[in-house]
């Protein structure tokens, strides 16, 4: 495989939430709940710049990183209500959820990125600024990218 990570029949994938278990998609609710209001239209511009800013990063990363988890979690809640799309190479992490209070927000993580500068720009603009905030992944950022490989399956998986 390209990203030398196990393939699917030795990995320990997320089993999927059993459909008794699974919640509603926190966005489809908010959606619902806040149809032209200005929470709506903040929730969209958010979520818009959020996928012009990854297709920036991706960009600027697509040199230096083979490997990278992207997954869009619009429309699957085989996992959680709350995510909605999630980007990870071994240097930059960007994930993009709906909140329990309905609103998008953005976790975004850095390690040892060459590109950070450039990135913490994109981060910096209006109106991203207002929803990302910067995390520490757990235990540390490449033990945690590690463990998202191995348990994420392969078709979220792939070279920049």
């Amino acid at each position: 495989m390209a990203h030398n990570q196990p393939s699917n029949s030795k990995k320990q994938l997320i089993k999927p939430l059993a459909m008794q278990d699974r919640l509603p998609k926190r966005w489809l609710l908010a959606r619902k709940l806040y149809k032209q209001s200005t929470m709506q239209l903040t929730n969209e511009t958010i979520e818009g710049q959020f996928l012009i800013t990854l297709a920036k990063v991706k960009k600027l990363l697509a040199t230096e990183h083979p490997t990278c988890f992207e997954r869009d979690y619009r429309n699957d809640n085989t996992e959680d209500a709350f995510a909605m799309h999630s980007f990870m190479t071994g240097t930059f992490y960007f994930h993009l959820e709906c909140s329990f209070t309905y609103s998008y927000d953005i976790s975004y993580a850095f390690n040892n990125c060459e590109h950070e500068a450039t990135i913490r720009e994109l981060i910096k603009c209006y109106p991203l600024c207002t929803r990302a905030k910067e995390v520490s992944l757990q235990p540390n950022f490449t033990t945690y990218f590690g463990r998202v490989l191995n348990v994420q399956d392969d078709k979220y998986i792939h070279p920049l």
